[in-house]
């Protein structure tokens, strides 16, 4: 038995590493879909059922950076920008972006909500609730003579 490893099985493998998918199926076939990225070891598809490979890293890091909370639309637009170049690059799946960004559309929404409501609170106004409004009169016209009667001649 021979120890060391066959130096053509190696030349061979450097040579022919391209960015197909590495997940084997039962019988022993190799998935016939590109990685996702160059440095990607699985598809798309593959790389969710093996969550331990390098492929399967959490982007938090790197979509939130410093960001704790979003409380600005500064912030909602930084988010959707590292999105938008996650996705090009293809680390991010459509439907994943897609729920991220409809998220990320709720909370603009409800951060122009809450920018209303402070306005309101800070012009220091009382409020002033009318319990007993007066009711408009609803009984039978009176008919009132606009111009005087003159007098036959």
């Amino acid at each position: 038995m021979n120890s060391q490893p066959d130096s053509t099985t190696n030349a061979v493998q450097t040579t022919t590493s391209n960015p197909r998918c590495l997940h084997r199926t039962a019988v022993g076939r190799r998935c016939r879909f590109h990685a996702s990225h160059p440095a990607a070891l699985y598809c798309p598809r593959h790389a969710s059922l093996h969550p331990n490979s390098p492929d399967a890293t959490d982007l938090a890091p790197e979509l939130l950076g410093t960001l704790t909370e979003i409380e600005t639309p500064e912030d909602t637009q930084r988010l959707l920008s590292k999105l938008f170049v996650l996705l090009v690059q293809d680390r991010v799946s459509l439907k994943k972006a897609s729920v991220l960004t409809y998220i990320l559309q709720q909370l603009l929404r409800t951060l122009t909500a809450i920018e209303r409501q402070n306005q309101y609170l800070d012009e220091n106004q009382p409020t002033t609730i009318i319990l007993d409004v007066p009711r408009p009169y609803r009984g039978p016209v009176v008919a009132t003579e606009s111009q005087p009667q003159q007098e036959p001649s």
